[in-house]
């Protein structure tokens, strides 16, 4: 029989951790989504949004319980009382809207991919410690319980050497031209939308640096990727071959095999689960979470700035750049290159 275990506590919080006070930069579904498990998070707190609009900071604001609403993401970036900013604005406006936080002088919790490339990336950094604050990219997968389980498997040599990482995530989006997983003028495409979370993965798995890389892709009429197979290979001997897609749902589904056994993480992304396979039998982690799980990672902002750092371990900037360089170099290979580059 498999041997389950449980996260003992669905939603652990620290209780002398000193809560942020938060602003949500835009009002899109994922600002939602952070915005109803932040207050779960008891880390944090929203005290003000912004819109591109008033009536739609407006709305946000009374559906969420937040004080104050903006019309413009600079009044947001400007008020003294916000602390930490969660950035939500499409691709293509991270860099701007992140750079314009950093700058005065609020920590940043940037939705990824932290920028369209890996010299805005590297911008955002040198800003963030020219200003001694906090910056990181919002690869929220990364803080929950599943996936830290299946880390310490893999860290811990629970499978052996580490041999390959397979990884897919995908979904059939209605093609529109004009929409931002189709407009390279908002750096549309399945690589920066879903593709980084395989990419992030078989970083995280590797520990190494710079792989070599073999990229290939179907491009939509758009010009951007509409779908993207990726083989990687360090020199530690660790291989990832990865799938996503904007066209086609995958199977959301994550391997991780050593010389002794194989990880399996179903709808990776966002981890409700981990399997451990050996010669000794199987092991299945369940998290019981209540929430979505984006708490965890505002848990980690919180815990990073009342230390006075202005990096996390686990996504740190070397992690960021890291995989802002592979991604470009994906895109070069596949030749796919957003306005203004």
């Amino acid at each position: 029989m498999p041997k389950a275990t449980r996260s003992q506590d669905p939603n652990p919080s620290d209780p002398g951790l000193v809560p942020l006070k938060w602003g949500i930069l835009a009002t899109g579904a994922i600002a939602k989504r952070f915005a109803a498990d932040l207050h779960a998070s008891g880390a944090g707190r929203a005290v003000a949004c912004g819109s591109r609009t008033i009536e739609g900071a407006r709305a946000f604001a009374s559906a969420f319980g937040i004080p104050k609403a903006y019309g413009s993401y600079g009044e947001l970036a400007r008020d003294p009382e916000v602390e930490a900013v969660y950035v939500a604005t499409p691709h293509t406006f991270h860099f701007e809207d992140a750079l314009a936080c950093l700058r005065n002088h609020k920590a940043v919790l940037c939705e990824k991919p932290l920028a369209v490339n890996s010299a805005q990336a590297a911008k955002l950094f040198e800003t963030a410690e020219e200003h001694g604050v906090f910056l990181m990219e919002a690869l929220w997968t990364y803080f929950l319980p599943a996936l830290k389980q299946a880390q310490r498997w893999w860290t811990d040599g629970a499978i052996g050497e580490l041999r390959l990482v397979q990884a897919e995530i995908g979904f059939e989006a209605p093609y529109d031209p004009a929409g931002r997983l189709f407009n390279p003028a908002l750096a549309g495409g399945a690589l920066l939308d879903v593709g980084v979370y395989a990419l992030s993965l078989a970083q995280l798995v590797a520990a190494s640096k710079t792989p070599r890389i073999k990229a290939s892709a179907h491009k939509a009429a758009t010009g951007v990727d509409e779908t993207v197979s990726v083989l990687l290979d360090w020199n530690s001997g660790v291989r990832a071959h990865l799938l996503c897609s904007v066209a086609h749902p995958l199977s959301d589904e994550a391997r991780i095999y050593g010389t002794k056994g194989t990880i399996t993480l179903p709808s990776f992304w966002r981890a409700p689960s981990a399997t451990l396979e050996t010669a000794q039998g199987k092991t299945v982690f369940e998290d019981r979470r209540t929430t979505l799980g984006y708490d965890f990672e505002a848990r980690a902002v919180t815990a990073a700035v009342r230390a006075d750092r202005c990096e996390d371990s686990l996504v740190s900037k070397a992690f960021s750049l890291r995989l802002a360089a592979t991604m470009d170099a994906v895109r070069k290979q596949i030749g796919v290159e957003y306005p203004g580059e």
